[in-house]
């Protein structure tokens, strides 16, 4: 079973992760779900200004010293000084190990059901992947008003990830 989670696991997390990079890098899809600011330089100098301290920001605050109005301005923002994009090393190797861990939970999954044919073991991967959108990125839209542009392109990504991992995993593993 070992070698199994470990084979499948590390095919269908690079698998996953590589179509990650072409989502993100060759297809325009966030591109069109993420709006500029006029001024980033002023956005940045207002915002570190204002924000003390790196984390999550949440306007208007809900720590029940402000009144929640109907009708305000929802900003949900997350600050991180000292940023360097120009080294992903470390979130690329962080990116794919999370998604070689996922890939042998998947497995591990699967390893407990009956025998399937290729087929059913593709969509069983699958549905895992939809799982991960019901309880990962649903929520973000629903809680967060992230916008249903960018909803849609996660589910995106995230269900066709999946699906292709679901490929090489139902393939290297027979129940």
């Amino acid at each position: 079973m070992w070698k199994s989670l470990l084979r499948c696991g590390i095919v269908g997390g690079i698998m996953v992760f590589l179509w990650m990079m072409v989502s993100w890098m060759i297809l325009p899809l966030h591109k069109v779900a993420m709006n500029r600011f006029v001024d980033e330089s002023e956005v940045v100098s207002t915002v570190t200004r204002y924000a003390p301290k790196d984390g999550i920001y949440i306007l208007p605050n809900m720590d029940g010293r402000q009144e929640v109005a109907k009708g305000k301005t929802f900003i949900f923002m997350n600050i991180k000084r000292g940023v360097n994009f120009g080294d992903m090393a470390a979130p690329m190797a962080i990116g794919v190990i999370t998604q070689i861990i996922a890939a042998m939970f998947a497995t591990y999954l699967l390893l407990k059901t009956k025998a399937m044919k290729y087929w059913n073991r593709v969509w069983f991967v699958t549905i895992v992947g939809i799982f991960a959108v019901l309880v990962g990125v649903i929520p973000a839209w629903n809680w967060w008003y992230f916008p249903g542009n960018w909803i849609l392109f996660e589910l995106f990504d995230i269900i066709i990830g999946w699906f292709l991992a679901g490929l090489v995993i139902a393939k290297l593993q027979k129940n």
